[in-house]
């Protein structure tokens, strides 16, 4: 700090010196931590990660985070008779995104989060088979039948929870225009029809006997058309 002045006039100004006064000057200017923009060696850490450590694991991770979900809920043994059970995340997902497409009257606007559920549940239904076709070749029956046991495993355990209700909820609510969820839609549809569940098939003509929706209809002939 300079010595004041003799002259009482003014002195305030100079109770700092020039170099402090740009270094308050500056921590002002100075940006926030949260603003400051990510650098490129997180990328480059989060690709190698995922390319050594995650692709290299032998199970399927879209499987497994549905598998967490679906988890059977546990009944707390409590004095009293009745029992309390944990709620289903993955049903609560589920019907999550079919409150949001019954309650859309307009256009249906982009969610992120259903498109990246909707293709791992999607992903959580395919088999190895479909992933790799010169390998099937090489299975024999048995490992084959564990792989069809398998899918129906994942299928039923999807439509329990009302995937299949989602499907023709998410396509009627699209109003026959095409988007990235409808896309993924499709796919989980498919994955959970594929090698000809029965019992998803019914569980769907079931909901359209019931709701008699026309706008699935209407939807899903506007999509095909969009596909010429």
């Amino acid at each position: 700090v300079e010595q004041p002045l003799r002259s009482k006039k003014a002195v305030w100004h100079k109770l700092l010196s020039k170099q402090r006064k740009r270094a308050v000057v500056a921590c002002f200017r100075m940006a926030p931590l949260y603003n400051l923009p990510r650098h490129r060696s997180i990328n480059l850490f989060l690709h190698g990660y995922q390319r050594f450590w995650i692709e290299t694991e032998a199970y399927s991770f879209e499987e497994k985070l549905v598998q967490d979900l679906a988890k059977s809920p546990r009944v707390e043994e409590e004095e009293e008779e009745e029992t309390e059970k944990q709620p289903d995340p993955l049903h609560q997902i589920i019907l999550y995104f079919s409150r949001t497409a019954l309650t859309e009257r307009s256009k249906l606007e982009d969610d992120p989060l259903y498109t990246s559920y909707s293709s791992m549940m999607a992903k959580s239904c395919q088999s190895a088979e479909d992933e790799d076709e010169d390998e099937d070749k090489e299975k024999t029956f048995e490992e084959k039948e564990m792989e069809k046991q398998k899918t129906l495993y994942q299928q039923a355990r999807l439509h329990e929870r009302g995937a299949a209700e989602m499907v023709l909820q998410m396509i009627s609510a699209s109003k026959g225009e095409m988007s990235p969820m409808v896309v993924e839609t499709l796919k989980l549809g498919i994955a959970i029809l594929n090698g000809g569940n029965a019992g998803v098939q019914q569980k769907m003509l079931d909901y359209l006997k019931e709701k008699k929706d026309a706008g699935f209809f209407q939807s899903l002939s506007g999509l095909m058309q969009s596909c010429r």
